[in-house]
């Protein structure tokens, strides 16, 4: 007599239809006929698999599974035994059924719930399989967030940790996640010198337009017409200006412009959007040159790709006089900034005693310790991080992303793959060079979305020993 004692082995951890379910099934559906024919003698079945076979061939898919993950229970089951205290299944009263299969004993045998629902199959944790199981009932369920599909995967199986693998399923469905995108998010930048330095009021501007509003004419039947209104705000002071626009037009915009500038003065930067009535406003440098006086006009723009818009600086002419007069009129415009358009700036006199100063020098030094004011009791505000707080990792090249499109629905969004990443000063990556199908564009990364990555290859699971079968077979 010779004694075989051989492991019991997982075979489904090797097969490479482990991500589908659906195909596991059809291919241990032959197993499970060539077991029949084989253990069972029964008559050899051809043709396409049957639901008998689909169901049978899942029944001999888990119970292999079991048998080598649930081990030790299996053992003490079949001998009519409680399972260990310390076993992950104590708390769901395990029964063994008559094909073999470890289900969920449970408390709801006398509910009028079917069989498997109050009996469902036991599958082990973090099993490719139960993955597979669970990313099956998620598309059979359209989708269907957490809770949902954990209820009614339980009315048929019982995940062990069911929760946490349900919400890794979900959380990995490109679908899904395509629906609601996560936005990346960075830490907040340093603010710039132009945001924390004492300067004129809209020395430095940003600009944008919000609308539409609808304004009613005073004529009756006449429908209400669109407008817009343009948006000038301040870097230093956070002073707002705002602007009627007619339309979304070039024309419009640099007429709102010239009422921004003859009223609060000309700035020396703007930071607006790449929107269209910006841009369309490079071909009408003639027009902004009659706005500032200067010849040539004393104008570059710039696309930046810290904020992905545009940087208008607006150079002052090298001539000391303005516009090429040698004697400024006074206009309101000088009341309203205190000051003429091309004013120079004042040192400093705040340490000097106001007797020894002219009266020129006094409104001066008004002014300089309204600034240091401004500068002790306002700046103090802006350390905190109000939101971002924490540093994340950048983006790598070659991540898919989805890139955000306000004017189209999620769904819809462009996907790009991440050519480079661009880092600042702080060595934070705010803006990322992605290739699309239309070519290669830049965003800033708080516009893109990381797809999840869905790996094809099985999840390392440590196998366990499993269960020893041993048999005696004559020595031949």
């Amino acid at each position: 007599m010779v004694l075989v004692a051989t492991e019991k082995q997982d075979i489904s951890y090797d097969c490479k239809f482990q991500n589908s379910f659906g195909k596991l099934q059809r291919v241990f559906g032959y197993i499970y006929r060539f077991w029949l024919l084989k253990f069972q003698n029964q008559t050899r079945r051809k043709g396409p698999l049957t639901v008998d076979d689909v169901k049978g061939s899942t029944h001999l898919l888990i119970k292999g599974i079991q048998r080598v993950f649930f081990a030790e229970d299996y053992k003490a089951l079949r001998k009519n035994k409680q399972v260990a205290s310390n076993s992950k299944l104590s708390s769901l009263h395990p029964i063994l059924d008559d094909s073999g299969l470890i289900r969920v004993g449970g408390r709801l045998q006398n509910s009028l719930l079917d069989y498997d629902a109050r009996h469902p199959i036991l599958l082990p944790k973090n099993h490719p399989v139960t993955q597979a199981i669970v990313a099956q009932f998620h598309h059979k369920f359209l989708h269907a967030g957490p809770q949902s599909l954990l209820a009614a995967l339980r009315q048929r199986f019982w995940p062990i940790g069911g929760r946490k693998i349900v919400a890794a399923i979900v959380n990995k469905c490109i679908r899904c996640f395509r629906l609601k995108p996560r936005m990346m998010e960075h830490i907040m930048a340093p603010l710039p010198a132009s945001r924390v330095q004492p300067s004129r009021p809209f020395t430095t501007t940003g600009i944008d337009i919000c609308g539409p509003f609808f304004s009613k004419s005073e004529v009756r039947n006449r429908p209400p017409a669109k407008c817009y209104v343009a948006v000038f705000i301040c870097f230093a002071t956070k002073a707002s200006h705002l602007e009627l626009v007619e339309d979304l037009s070039t024309a419009s915009f640099l007429a709102a412009l010239k009422r921004f500038t003859s009223i609060r003065g000309k700035p020396n930067t703007i930071w607006s959007d790449n929107a269209t009535n910006f841009v369309g406003a490079r071909n009408e440098l003639q027009e902004l040159r009659q706005i500032f006086l200067a010849d040539p006009p004393n104008i570059e723009l710039r696309n930046d790709l810290l904020s992905n818009g545009i940087n208008w600086q607006f150079i002052p002419p090298r001539s000391p006089h303005f516009g090429g007069f040698d004697l400024e009129v006074l206009t309101p415009g000088h009341i309203l900034i205190n000051t003429a358009f091309n004013a120079i700036d004042e040192p400093d006199i705040t340490h000097l005693n106001i007797n020894r100063l002219s009266r020129w020098q006094r409104v001066c030094q008004m002014q300089q310790a309204i600034w240091h004011k401004w500068s002790t009791a306002y700046l103090s505000l802006l350390q905190e991080r109000g939101k971002w707080q924490s540093v994340k990792a950048n983006l790598s090249p070659g991540n898919i992303v989805i890139i955000k499109d306000d004017n189209l629905p999620s769904l819809q969004w462009r996907m790009g793959r991440v050519e480079s990443i661009v880092l600042g000063p702080d060595g934070v990556a705010r803006v990322a060079v992605i290739r699309t199908a239309a070519g290669i564009i830049r965003r800033a990364v708080g516009k893109l979305a990381v797809l999840p990555f869905e790996t094809t290859s099985s999840v390392s699971v440590t196998l366990p020993a499993g269960e020893h079968f041993r048999s005696r077979t004559p020595n031949l």
